[in-house]
């Protein structure tokens, strides 16, 4: 397991076996620097995947006056009101995608955008947002998880996840010290490490 959030996103940035990568979960109180310390550390890993990238593709650079299409870290707020289509319509802001209209769209979507662009990090802040009280903040969580299955590291952020009730089905390995979710689809396991 990483001691810190870089060391989280620069080793499963290099990933390249299929399969689910470890995501961290950046916990802790109002105003004790999670979002400044995720994003800092996120920073330097795509300066890092920037340079990587140059050197990889030399003839893929952007061309001044146009839209970057390689974005290897992406940031974005759980809106207020947290439905998978205002998630997911969030999440496509950040690459300049249109909106299609039904949630299944909305999701191929996401996944093409993630994909299209070589993401592989994404930040949700305000996580704790949801109250899984109701339908639609179920939905969304069920999307987050199901966002695991990327083939990028998945970083939320938030107050109080203990006892939010994100972390509904989940138990901690005792030999890697991880979080394990049950696949809401699927029936097998993702893995999520958290860091308080």
């Amino acid at each position: 397991m990483c001691g810190s959030p870089r060391g989280r996103l620069e080793n499963t940035g290099v990933k390249f076996m299929p399969g689910t990568r470890d995501g961290l979960m950046v916990n802790g109180g109002g105003f004790q620097g999670k979002t400044e310390t995720a994003c800092s550390a996120a920073a330097i890993f795509e300066d890092l995947r920037r340079i990587v990238h140059r050197q990889v593709l030399p003839d893929q650079l952007q061309l001044h006056g146009t839209r970057d299409v390689f974005v290897p870290v992406a940031y974005c707020r759980l809106p207020v009101r947290a439905t998978s289509k205002a998630l997911c319509k969030t999440i496509l802001d950040i690459y300049g995608d249109p909106h299609p209209k039904n949630l299944d769209d909305l999701i191929h979507s996401v996944r093409d955008a993630v994909r299209d662009h070589n993401t592989t990090a994404l930040l949700i802040e305000d996580v704790n947002r949801l109250r899984l009280h109701c339908g639609d903040d179920e939905d969304t969580l069920d999307l987050i998880r199901e966002l695991m299955g990327q083939n990028m590291t998945l970083v939320l952020i938030g107050v109080d996840f203990t006892h939010s009730g994100l972390l509904r089905g989940a138990y901690i390995d005792s030999r890697t010290k991880q979080w394990i979710f049950p696949d809401v689809k699927r029936g097998k396991s993702h893995n999520e490490a958290a860091s308080t």
